[in-house]
């Protein structure tokens, strides 16, 4: 479910409040990018707001099915894997068009699928113990993450902070539902 509240404060001066739940694809920073956009095609259509709620409706469904564009197809199934990726997408290239391919997208799907299967195995391994699983993921992550990040500390710790609350987000969804 994803819940958007525009505050339309006059003019130039827009306030907007996003929230999403329960969908790690929610998560993705593609997501994130389309939201922006149907945000501005919104404020177009401010003397419509059948159009707006439309076009909000279109982009949820989008987003909860899977279909958005701009992933590789080797995780184009995997919705955690595509959530991961977006988080990698958004840490390294934060300023960058997000439907654009970069030279670094495979890699980035491989290390998705990796960072999908260590989590998987943290989580397995420390089910019980949310600390020790959050200590598991980034002992296991940090080294890949300091390589693709072309040894820079502190975005590869970013990255991981990321990856971590997306996790966390995962778990208290299950509890909620």
């Amino acid at each position: 479910m994803i819940i958007l509240f525009i505050l339309f404060n006059g003019g130039a001066n827009t306030t907007i409040l996003l929230i999403a739940k329960s969908n790690s694809a929610a998560y993705s920073g593609l997501w994130i990018y389309r939201a922006k956009e149907a945000i501005v095609e919104a404020e177009k259509l401010f003397d419509h707001p059948f159009k707006q709620y439309s076009l909000f409706e279109a982009l949820e469904e989008k987003i909860l099915n899977g279909d958005l564009e701009g992933y590789p197809t080797k995780i184009s199934e995997r919705p955690r894997a595509r959530a991961y990726y977006g988080a990698l997408r958004l840490g390294l290239y934060p300023d960058q068009d997000h439907e654009k391919a970069t030279d670094k997208d495979e890699e980035l799907a491989d290390q998705a699928l990796r960072i999908e299967v260590e989590i998987q195995k943290a989580k397995e391994e420390h089910s019980l113990n949310q600390l020790e699983m959050e200590k598991k993921i980034r002992s296991s992550l940090l080294a890949d993450l300091f390589k693709i990040c072309d040894k820079k500390i502190d975005l590869a710790k970013n990255i991981l902070n990321n990856l971590v609350e997306m996790v966390r987000n995962q778990s208290e969804a299950k509890v909620s539902s």
